[in-house]
């Protein structure tokens, strides 16, 4: 799991760092970029498709280790509040 969100992180880094990059180089922004409706929504929309696609593996996993298997031994262990 982590491999798998470290993976998403780096590519999520790497194109925001690449998209930066390249307006400071150009230093043009048109009024099509600055009022884009497709654009908010893109923005809108990616970070929760990133979300959902770190979600769906990390809830599967949690699920997983919920599941209670038969143990051989049982250690009970009780503590008391020192006063």
């Amino acid at each position: 799991m982590h491999d798998y969100i470290t993976i998403t992180l780096t590519v999520v880094i790497v194109v925001v760092a690449y998209l930066i990059c390249c307006t400071c180089i150009r230093r043009t922004t048109t009024r099509l970029r600055a009022e884009s409706q497709r654009l908010e929504l893109v923005w809108t929309v990616l970070p929760v498709g990133v979300l959902i696609f770190i979600a769906f593996p990390s809830l599967k996993l949690l699920y997983s280790l919920e599941e209670a298997r038969s143990a051989d031994v049982t250690i009970s262990v009780v503590g008391h509040q020192w006063y």
